[in-house]
């Protein structure tokens, strides 16, 4: 779960990424994400695992715009291929690629990518937009996500004694105010020379609501 920290670490030192140019934005959805860590630095704040991170995190968004560009339905996802750093220093090699569903305008496309940039720092203004065929499902505690044939990810809650899945609020550093913790059934990636298998590993979910300072 190091990508994890290190995206939202961004916010940390970076939060004034935002161009001139930011349009207003509000959206919210439902958001994953898994990657190769132990213990993941988003839910108890440590350095990473291991030297560089790789995860994938992916956002269903139910409602949004940004600026005038609808956002209601769109489904994206970031891909790191490496990210090196810690909570404490979060620059250094990054190495991001931004899916979009195939259907999403240019706009759309763009939009994305400033909210990201504004959310999460400079790390993303060298990312690069791809478009693919982008599924998000959901049943009852099991989240799934395929990005085309390059990715897949299965999530299944993780219970605790009481038989309800065990959920953190309000961690030091997430993509969602309340995650739940999750089991990975798989979460494998391929494009071009960039692949992992983590299947075995942990992941999170949660409900995400994102809006800037200028936001109705």
């Amino acid at each position: 779960m190091r990508t994890l920290m290190m995206l939202v670490a961004g916010m940390v030192g970076l939060s004034s990424a935002a161009t001139a140019k930011l349009e207003k934005y509000a959206l919210k959805g439902e958001a994953l994400g898994a990657c190769e860590c132990d213990l993941c630095p988003t839910v108890c704040p440590k350095d990473m695992c291991f030297n560089h991170c790789q995860s994938l995190i992916a956002w269903q968004v139910t409602e949004g715009r940004y600026g005038d560009t609808d956002l209601r339905g769109l489904p994206f996802a970031v891909a790191t291929a490496r990210a090196d750093g810690t909570l404490r220093h979060p620059l250094g090699s990054w190495k991001h690629v931004i899916y979009v569903s195939e259907k999403a305008t240019d706009a759309q496309k763009q939009a994305i990518k400033a909210i990201l940039q504004d959310r999460f720092g400079k790390v993303f203004e060298a990312a690069v937009i791809k478009s693919a065929p982008i599924t998000i499902m959901t049943d009852r505690e099991t989240r799934s996500l395929k990005i085309g044939e390059l990715a897949a990810l299965k999530l299944v809650g993780r219970t605790g004694a009481n038989g309800k899945v065990t959920c953190v609020e309000n961690a030091p550093f997430s993509i969602a105010d309340t995650i739940s913790l999750a089991n990975l059934t798989e979460h494998q990636y391929r494009d071009g020379n960039v692949h992992w298998n983590f299947t075995g590993s942990h992941g999170l979910y949660g409900a995400f609501e994102y809006a800037n300072a200028t936001a109705p």
